[in-house]
């Protein structure tokens, strides 16, 4: 009830009682007295999730560069141009994209 209470004051209204066979139908590993649904909310594996997001990036031609601070930039007539470097190893990078 104080689990109900609280998702209802965060805004969740759609929480139902489920008894032990009916959370054992949607979950038969799942041994429990009673249950509460939420078909409107759910865990998310945030660390999977940006992986995820980073694959279909990557896929795209994006790249990720960690610890890189963006030093000057300038646009050009077919690209935009950006120097980096590395707050890591102070290498320095130019990174180009068409416009």
């Amino acid at each position: 009830a104080k689990i109900r209470a609280n998702a209802a004051a965060c805004g969740v209204d759609d929480l139902r009682f489920l008894s032990a066979a009916e959370a054992h139908k949607l979950e038969p590993a799942l041994h429990c007295t009673a249950a509460l649904l939420s078909p409107s909310t759910g865990i998310i594996d945030s660390h999977a999730l940006m992986l995820a997001l980073l694959g279909e990036a990557e896929g795209g031609g994006a790249l990720l560069s960690l610890n890189t601070r963006i030093v000057s930039g300038r646009i050009e007539a077919d690209r935009i141009v950006l120097q980096t470097t590395s707050t890591g190893s102070g290498e320095d990078f130019e990174i180009a994209t068409s416009r």
